[in-house]
């Protein structure tokens, strides 16, 4: 993909004159790009950023890392067994905040 593509494709975000994000889901030069802790993050709406997306064929999908991570999290919970997540559950329902607080 050209610069000009991309740039146009960034251009189609609803949130793309007031943004200032250094790491747009959209962006297939993303990778590329130098990104600080306290730069902003993507303010644009998951679902105008996966229509976007599909209609460029984008790598990523328009997904943040942090909605990548999510969704193969949920992936791997789901594909557990459901007597093994009522498991894992009641052993979590165990600790209650109150047990987590000190003395």
């Amino acid at each position: 993909m050209t610069r000009h593509d991309n740039d146009a494709v960034i251009a189609q975000c609803p949130s793309f004159n007031r943004c200032s994000c250094n790491d747009c889901p959209l962006d297939s030069r993303r990778d590329r790009r130098v990104i600080l802790p306290e730069d902003p993050k993507c303010k644009a709406a998951r679902k105008a950023r996966v229509t976007i997306a599909a209609r460029h064929n984008l790598d990523g999908g328009g997904l943040t890392q942090r909605e990548i991570n999510r969704d193969k999290n949920r992936a791997r919970w789901l594909a557990k067994p459901e007597s093994e997540r009522v498991a894992i559950l009641a052993r979590l329902a165990r600790f209650s905040p109150k047990d987590m607080q000190s003395p």
